[in-house]
């Protein structure tokens, strides 16, 4: 099948919006709207209010356009809140993998492909490493090229620097031994398993926030291992869609008591919910009951 839509201007946009039924308050204002937040983007956010199975892909009665813009406005700092917190959890997996492996074998550590499972993703990463060390404009990558010339690389927290969250993620899951794996989940107070999968996981999340993608109402393509809640200060109940953003919000801020012990994650979080009360948190996975968790109950 052969795409045929040409591209419309902002006029043609909103007309083509109002004959779908979606109402304006402000047809200045949304075609500003549409001037900076392209409607290809907006699209993914109109879908929910669309009658279902309608061949005219129509709104449902009552759809303001301006109601929309919330949605898209709220999911924006949604997005800011998790990326901002996901960072200092990739700063304290980056630093325990430098610290515990470091002391426990060496400073080249990284580097060896005997410590590894998978020689082809073992390569496929240092290969990337290299090509990266090279072109770096680092200044500690540039004083360690211009000090040294032995060891060719630089040591384990050095290197480990110019890492991507998704090599490390790769790094770690890849390691031959589990009691190299256990002794950086166990800082986490999480077995090895679970940790290797939740951090899977937030660098899922956090590449959808890096490229802007719609997380509310999105279904997750990679679903984290549910922990028994016994082992660890977890949630109680289950009951809700484990492949909605929920589960990975309580991720987060589970592994933000590690990170970052005095955040104020979910005191932001519920700030955020609140000045959005129209916005529906079910589609995202939240069960009603989630404010009655002691996991979080310091809102």
């Amino acid at each position: 099948m052969k795409y045929t839509k040409q591209p419309l201007t902002i006029d043609e946009q909103i007309e083509l919006l109002k004959s779908r039924g979606l109402e304006f308050n402000d047809v200045n204002e949304a075609k500003n709207s549409l001037l900076n937040i392209s409607y290809y983007r907006l699209s993914s956010y109109l879908y929910p209010f669309r009658i279902p199975n309608d061949d005219k892909q129509r709104f449902m009665s009552g759809t303001i356009f301006e109601d929309i813009l919330k949605f898209y406005s709220f999911d924006r700092k949604l997005r800011l809140l998790i990326f901002d917190s996901v960072e200092r959890i990739e700063i304290s997996v980056r630093t325990q993998l430098i610290y515990q492996l470091s002391l426990k074998h060496n400073s080249q550590w990284y580097l060896e492909n005997s410590l590894f499972r998978n020689s082809h993703s073992f390569n496929k990463i240092i290969e990337s490493f290299v090509q990266e060390y090279k072109n770096s404009e680092e200044i500690f990558i540039k004083h360690y090229k211009y000090k040294y010339n032995e060891p060719e690389f630089p040591p384990a927290w050095i290197g480990l620097e110019i890492f991507t969250f998704g090599q490390l993620s790769k790094h770690y899951s890849n390691l031959a031994h589990n009691n190299d794996k256990q002794s950086i989940s166990r800082y986490f107070n999480l077995q090895h398993q679970v940790f290797e999968s939740w951090l899977h996981s937030l660098v899922y999340v956090r590449n959808l926030c890096a490229h802007h993608s719609r997380i509310w109402n999105r279904i997750l393509a990679i679903k984290p291992i549910i922990p028994k809640p016994k082992n660890i200060d977890w949630i109680n109940d289950f009951n809700f869609r484990h492949d909605k953003l929920y589960l990975l919000l309580c991720i987060i801020k589970y592994f933000l008591q590690s990170a970052h012990p005095r955040n104020t994650f979910a005191q932001k979080l519920n700030n955020l919910i609140g000045q959005y009360p129209n916005i529906d948190i079910s589609k995202m996975g939240f069960p009603d009951s989630w404010r009655n968790e002691k996991f979080w109950t310091m809102l």
